[in-house]
Formats: C-alpha cells, structure tokens, sequence
C-alpha cells in the first residue's frame, strides 16, 4: 500500500505494454502461473476467479480468523470467539458502484463482509459489516438458483452496516508487505 499512485500507474503502464506482445495462449500460460504462484504463497487457494479467495484471506486477516478452505455452505472466516463470517466481494472499475454480489443460500452466519475491490488494482475501495438480517432486508429474490441477492449501491448505502475498509485496506497492506498470507492460511 505504500506504493505511490504514480508508481502504480507506470508499472500498470509498462506491464500493459510488455503484456500486448503475448498471444492470447500465452496471457492464459501466464495467468496459470500467477494462479500457481498466489497459491503457493497461499494467498489463494482454488483455481477460481482469485478476488473470493483473496477476500476471504483479507478478512480473516483482519478479523483474526481463520479461513475453512473446505467451503461450508453460508459461512467463509472462523473468528477466536466464535462467529462465523460469510465474505462477498465484487471487482467493479474506479468510480462504478453498480453491481451485485453472488447469491446468499443460507444466512447462517454471525455477519457478512461485503468487500468492493478496484478492477484496476485489486486495492479495497470499500469494505462493510452487515447482520443477516440486514442482508436479508436489503435483498432480493434469486429463485432461480433458490437464493437471494444484495446489490453493491444497496449495501453501500445501508445505515446498518459497519464500514471496515480501514482493517481490510489494513491486512491487505500487511499481506503485501509480508508478500504471503501464510501466517492466515498455514496449509
């Protein structure tokens, strides 16, 4: 996090460019290896678009949780005292607050973290505590896949929620710093 928007924004700059000379086979080769690569620094831990894993290490991280790879069915982050956290996230574009969150089978949890994650530099934009029941209130119906779904504008919105970006911004800092999230996810 240290790092100063200029600096990002060369590097982006430089990667882009040296990126545009791969074929789209080796982009895939590439991304293979950056996959295989955060999972061996265990800051991921399936072959899954990266952001669910990464969320889920940033919250235990910050919460001091500990993160069940075995993926129970409504909760994702284990805290000391107990509750049980269920983690969404989204990678929306700078300035883009529409969107939803994946579905909501079950609110069998203590609360949910919404995280919003910069599409440009996987940074946390945003981050927001919500009781079940709020989710609840806050949803909508998914009867097609027997679920319900919440909105980013709704959860950014909502009176009731805690905004933790500063513990997510926080452990995604220290994350960087220590370059693994070994000390979150020991396997």
């Amino acid at each position: 996090m240290g790092e100063s928007p200029e600096s990002v924004a060369d590097f982006r700059q430089q990667l882009a460019q040296h990126l545009r000379t791969f074929s789209p086979t080796q982009l895939m080769t590439l991304y293979s290896q950056i996959l295989d690569e955060l999972s061996d620094r265990r800051v991921i831990w399936s072959r899954n678009a990266p952001v669910g894993n990464y969320a889920e290490l940033l919250v235990a991280k910050a919460f001091d949780g500990s993160v069940d790879r075995r993926s129970q069915k409504s909760w994702d982050v284990q805290v000391e005292n107990g509750d049980k956290l269920q983690v969404k996230s989204v990678v929306l574009p700078p300035g883009r607050a529409v969107g939803q969150f994946s579905v909501f089978r079950s609110t069998d949890f203590t609360s949910c973290v919404f995280l919003v994650v910069d599409s440009d530099t996987y940074r946390i934009r945003r981050a927001v505590q919500l009781e079940p029941s709020t989710v609840l209130e806050l949803s909508t119906s998914a009867d097609w896949v027997s679920g319900v779904r919440v909105t980013v504008a709704k959860v950014l919105a909502s009176p009731l929620g805690t905004d933790v970006t500063l513990p997510l911004r926080r452990a995604q800092a220290e994350i960087d710093l220590a370059g693994n999230g070994r000390d979150v996810v020991p396997w």
